[in-house]
C-alpha cells in the first residue's frame, strides 16, 4: 500500500474555505479513482493553519496515474487560492509519496476515524541506516511497545523517492492519550535509542482528522 502525503500551511483565515473545498470537491471528485482506498484531511492541533492531505492507494502506479490525471490537475489549480503563492519554493508545502512498510494489527480493520488524533514524525536518516531503523521499529515499537491506552494503530512509511526518508504515524482516540504517551518514559527511551540514526532533519507534529471518505 502507498500513501500520498501533502503537508503545508494554508493562508491565515483560509482553513474553513479549504475544508469546504476538500469535502465538496476533492472527496467526491476522486473517490472513483482506481486504487484509492481512503482519503482524509488533517488539521494541526497547535497551528490551526497547518494541514495534511492523506490518501492511501493500492499501488504506486495507481497513485501516479491519479497525479497525472486531468482531475488532479484541476483540483490542484483550484486549491492554489488557499495557499501563499510562494508556498512551494519557501518549503511551506510539499507532496511526497511513501510505501507502508510496517503496521500494527489494526491497520486494515480500523482506519483512522474522524476526530482521531494523529502523531506524525517525519525525518531523514543517515545514509544507509534505514534497515537498522526499520528493524528497531518492528522489534521495539510494534512488538515491544506493549498495550498502550488510547492507541488505535501505528504505521511506518518509507519514501519512494528517498530511501532514507520516512514517516512514523500513530493514531489515538484522544489528545489526552497521545500526550500521556508522548511524555512517557517508554517513548523517551525509544527516541533516545534511535536519535543517532537521524541526520538532523526531523520533526514531530500533531493533527486531528477532520474529514474522511469513510
Amino acid at each position: 500500500m502507498y500513501v500520498q502525503m501533502a503537508w503545508g500551511r494554508a493562508r491565515s483565515g483560509a482553513w474553513d474555505d479549504l475544508r469546504k473545498f476538500y469535502v465538496e470537491k476533492v472527496i467526491p471528485f476522486t473517490m472513483g479513482m482506481p486504487g484509492l482506498k481512503e482519503r482524509q484531511l488533517w488539521r494541526g492541533t497547535s497551528d490551526p493553519d497547518e494541514m495534511g492531505f492523506w490518501s492511501v492507494w493500492e499501488s504506486l502506479q495507481e497513485l501516479r496515474n491519479y497525479e497525472t490525471s486531468q482531475t488532479r490537475r484541476e483540483l490542484a489549480a483550484d486549491a492554489e487560492q488557499y495557499f501563499h503563492p510562494m508556498a512551494y519554493p519557501m518549503g511551506e508545502t510539499w507532496i511526497k509519496h511513501f510505501e507502508i512498510v510496517a503496521s500494527g494489527e489494526n491497520s486494515a480493520a480500523r482506519p483512522p476515524a474522524e476526530q482521531s488524533l494523529i502523531m506524525m514524525a517525519w525525518g531523514k536518516l543517515r545514509l544507509g541506516s534505514w534497515d537498522e531503523y526499520e528493524q528497531f521499529y518492528r522489534d521495539n515499537v510494534l512488538q515491544g511497545g506493549g498495550e498502550v491506552e488510547g492507541l488505535g494503530d501505528r504505521l511506518l512509511l518509507r519514501s519512494t523517492e528517498d530511501p532514507d526518508e520516512g514517516i512514523s504515524v500513530s493514531v489515538w482516540d484522544t489528545e489526552e492519550a497521545l500526550l500521556r504517551y508522548e511524555r512517557s518514559e517508554t517513548r523517551r527511551n525509544m527516541a533516545q535509542e534511535v536519535e543517532g540514526l537521524y541526520r538532523g532533519q526531523f520533526w514531530v507534529k500533531h493533527f486531528q482528522v477532520t474529514d474522511s471518505n469513510r
